[in-house]
């Protein structure tokens, strides 16, 4: 999460995914952070093998602006990101 800071755009070099559900995958633990997450080239897995978790996959070496941080009333971290791309960086 260090590396998420407002107003910056930041590359994930590996195959990314997150769901499309609102709720998004519930996980518990320590070091949950949420995303919300504005895409252009993201694909919807809806259809491919057992797709429960209704995953949205970016491809290796996407870019995103981080748009804002908050906190929700847990504490959990909320980082709003766009994702960047030839016609809207």
């Amino acid at each position: 999460m260090a590396e998420h800071i407002v107003d910056t755009v930041i590359k994930y070099p590996a195959y990314t995914s997150a769901s499309a559900n609102i709720d998004g995958y519930p996980v518990d633990g320590k070091y949950v952070v949420h995303f919300v997450i504005e895409s252009v080239t993201g694909r919807n897995m809806a259809g491919y093998g057992n797709n429960f978790e209704s995953e949205v996959l970016f491809r290796r070496g996407s870019y995103f602006f981080v748009d804002k941080i908050e906190f929700d009333s847990s504490g959990t971290p909320i980082i709003y990101i766009t994702e960047a791309t030839k016609t809207n960086e």
